[in-house]
């Protein structure tokens, strides 16, 4: 709807739509305890780097709306299940990592009992988890990376994102 609102205005517009990003892996999705926690059941999602996200957005901002105006960008360089993602991880940390797949309730609960978030942001979060757990979001597991095309350089995999990030990851997961 805000999107449409926008295209609307008669101004200059490109949207970007990322999908989860890899760096929640550094925080809110943090591996702890040798666990990683989901809450989109076994359903697979996308996976974007912030870094990509932010060249994409450089490049539209800097080229100017006569390159990018009227555009929607799509970025998800590639699908994983939670259990994939765990696999990942173990392989990049030397380290066993098992994922734990909970419900959206789930998260509700957990955002109420510790008030880490904002309430209307963690309501969002928590109908986002449900959308995409139910298939309402279904578009979220499709790889559609438009990065490259913009940027002219490859995105960047969960992988190589781990293996440049062992550090944090390790100290953000209590390892």
């Amino acid at each position: 709807m805000i999107e449409k609102y926008i295209e609307a205005s008669g101004i200059a517009w490109t949207h970007l739509h990322p999908n989860v990003f890899m760096d929640n892996l550094l925080t809110f999705f943090a591996p702890r305890g040798g666990t990683l926690t989901v809450f989109f059941g076994e359903q697979r999602v996308g996976w974007i780097a912030l870094r990509d996200l932010a060249a994409v957005a450089a490049a539209v901002l800097g080229q100017g709306p006569q390159r990018h105006g009227g555009q929607d960008y799509w970025l998800s360089t590639e699908v994983l299940t939670g259990p994939q993602v765990a696999d990942i991880l173990s392989d990049v940390l030397g380290t066993k990592i098992r994922c734990e797949m909970q419900s959206p309730d789930a998260l509700a609960k957990m955002v109420a009992e510790n008030g880490a978030m904002d309430k209307k942001y963690a309501e969002g979060a928590v109908e986002f988890m449900r959308q995409v757990s139910d298939g309402r979001m279904g578009y979220i597991g499709t790889v559609r990376d438009d990065g490259p095309c913009v940027t002219g350089r490859s995105s960047t995999t969960l992988r190589q994102w781990a293996a440049e990030n062992r550090e944090s990851l390790l100290r953000a997961s209590g390892g």
